[in-house]
């Protein structure tokens, strides 16, 4: 079971990775919500049963997807004030023509 729960978890990270990869925010977050529902009911069924290489995937998989989502964020800060700049000269320009 273990092995299995293991291939699974972490195919399941794979996926919130390529989500979060492709822009696709709303998958990367259904995909994680299911993985946090299957994790409850794993460790509700199995107590006794969960491995800690299981748990040490979970904070693995979860420092992971943490220092993806900071390179988005940094990313769309980037974006933002890059946007903003490009606004404003924009404005600037019109106001000229006037």
């Amino acid at each position: 079971m273990h092995g299995n729960v293991y291939n699974e978890m972490k195919s399941v990270n794979d996926s919130i990775v390529a989500a979060i990869k492709d822009g696709d925010y709303t998958r990367a977050i259904e995909i994680d919500t299911c993985r946090k529902k299957i994790l409850v009911d794993l460790c509700e069924q199995y107590p006794n049963n969960v491995s800690d290489d299981i748990f040490d995937l979970i904070e693995e998989c979860a420092g992971l997807n943490a220092a993806m989502i900071s390179e988005v964020q940094g990313n769309m800060g980037s974006f933002t004030a890059q946007r903003s700049k490009e606004i404003k000269l924009l404005r600037a320009y019109t106001r000229g023509k006037h």
